[in-house]
């Protein structure tokens, strides 16, 4: 798989070779552009695109083998969270909570709640901005430990895994997801139920989107979620999919010692 490591190799290799023509007369300096504009667009899509795996070796998905998908909702803990921890356990399912740090500190008791249920709650950063990427690396480690601090704190439990705000990823993060020795998790299915909401569009986004191993992107944030999973839950049933612990799927440890 292309990642960011063989592509710049392959860039500079590129750029020596077309250099070494130009130099001699045989193409025109211009032919540099060419690879210097792939390039930059490798940069972007690897940035934006969580499952391109370009900058780090995430978890994105489980055995494409087995009729199996695990559910994950980033953002929480919201007011929403808890009726959607309970919905879970009524169809005798578990699911896997990107928890914001600033979040965890307004509502301790829903985190508890959480893990009590029999769910697993993770590292979504402490603040959640746009901007995480573009931070120094020391400064990634720090929300990354202030938020595994509140989850702590709250739960008695260290996350392992995190999810980067938003899926971007860069070489920054990558060091940073090194240095605080987490296991990076990201999906391949992104439900964007944020923009379109959780009603036909999102199931009908979803049934054509889910594969056996799929790791399903939602959000913790919306009233209606609740109702949409009532209904969802039973048609991966009627398809034979079976929902399971994103710890079964990916073969990780959510917690530390």
């Amino acid at each position: 798989m292309l990642n960011h490591r063989i592509a710049r190799n392959l860039f500079l290799l590129i750029v020596l070779l077309l250099a070494a023509f130009a130099g001699y007369g045989a193409l025109s300096w211009w032919w540099l552009v060419l690879p210097a504009a792939l390039y930059v667009f490798l940069l972007f899509i690897g940035t934006v695109m969580i499952r391109a795996r370009y900058f780090l070796p995430l978890r994105n998905h489980g055995n494409r083998s087995r009729r199996e998908v695990a559910l994950t909702f980033d953002d929480g803990p919201r007011d929403i969270t808890l009726p959607v921890a309970r919905c879970l356990n009524n169809h005798g399912v578990q699911g896997t909570f990107f928890l914001i740090g600033e979040n965890v500190r307004k509502r301790p008791g829903i985190v508890a709640e959480l893990v009590r249920y029999g769910h697993t709650v993770g590292n979504h950063g402490y603040y959640h901005r746009w901007w995480f990427p573009l931070r120094w690396t020391r400064n990634m480690v720090r929300e990354m430990e202030a938020c595994e601090k509140a989850i702590e704190q709250a739960a008695g439990v260290r996350p392992r895994w995190f999810r980067p705000p938003f899926g971007l990823t860069n070489p920054r993060v990558a060091a940073a997801v090194v240095r605080h020795e987490v296991v990076p998790v990201g999906w391949d299915v992104r439900s964007y139920d944020t923009v379109i909401g959780t009603g036909s569009l999102l199931s009908a986004r979803l049934r054509k989107s889910v594969r056996p191993g799929s790791i399903i992107l939602l959000h913790d944030t919306n009233e209606e979620l609740v109702a949409f999973l009532d209904a969802f839950l039973p048609w991966l049933q009627s398809e034979g999919f079976k929902v399971v612990p994103l710890e079964k799927m990916i073969h990780e440890t959510p917690y530390r010692d």
